[in-house]
Order: structure tokens, then C-alpha cells, then sequence
């Protein structure tokens, strides 16, 4: 039978796994907003470039240059988001695989079963 005394190191370790949790889950919160404000500054840079090149368009050839560099950055944009998505995958992946190290070593010594 368990007894207080007995199930201190128990709590102990829980609450280390869950500090350990906690730790990793602002860390990883801290890069992702890192990520989506770089991401946001980079394509509001782009947007506001393009709005800018397009209000000085003022003839027909500039027009035509302007499309032009508009079907190319759009490529970029899709490439630069496809790359994007890549990182935040391989973060959210990074992420599971802690949370699952730290749940295993967690259970290995908080879900042992106790002697009758």
C-alpha cells in the first residue's frame, strides 16, 4: 500500500514531466510566433511593393512589365510558402516526437505498477 511518504518521488517526477512539457511547449510557441511574424512582415513587404510598383504604372508598356513581374513573384510566393509549411511541419514534428519522449520516460517511471 502507498503511503504519502511513499508517493513523493512519484510526484516529484510527474511534476518534472510536466515542467519539462510546459518548457518545451513555450519554446516551441516562441519559435512558431518567431516564424508567422517574420512570414507576415515578408509577404506584407511583398503586397505593399507590389501596390506601390502598380500605382506607378502609367502606360501601356509599363503595364506589361508590371504583369509580367507579377506572374513571377507569384511563383516565388508559392515557393516560399510551400517552404514555409515545410518548416512549420518539421516543427510541429520536432514537437510530437519531445512530447511523446518525455510521456514515455514519464510513464516508464510514474505508471509503474505498484507492489501489492
Amino acid at each position: 500500500m502507498a503511503t504519502a511518504t511513499s508517493d513523493l518521488p512519484k510526484t516529484a517526477d510527474m511534476l518534472a514531466a510536466m515542467r519539462a512539457l510546459n518548457e518545451l511547449t513555450l519554446s516551441n510557441a516562441e519559435t512558431m510566433i518567431k516564424l508567422q511574424s517574420s512570414s507576415y512582415e515578408k509577404y506584407s513587404t511583398l503586397a505593399l511593393d507590389a501596390l506601390q510598383e502598380a500605382a506607378s504604372v502609367s502606360d501601356f508598356e509599363g503595364s506589361k512589365s508590371f504583369l509580367t513581374k507579377q506572374g513571377e513573384l507569384s511563383k516565388r510566393i508559392a515557393a516560399d510558402l510551400t517552404g514555409d509549411m515545410e518548416t512549420y511541419a518539421d516543427l510541429g514534428n520536432r514537437y510530437l516526437a519531445e512530447v511523446q519522449k518525455i510521456m514515455s520516460a514519464s510513464m516508464g517511471t510514474y505508471g509503474a505498477a505498484e507492489p501489492a
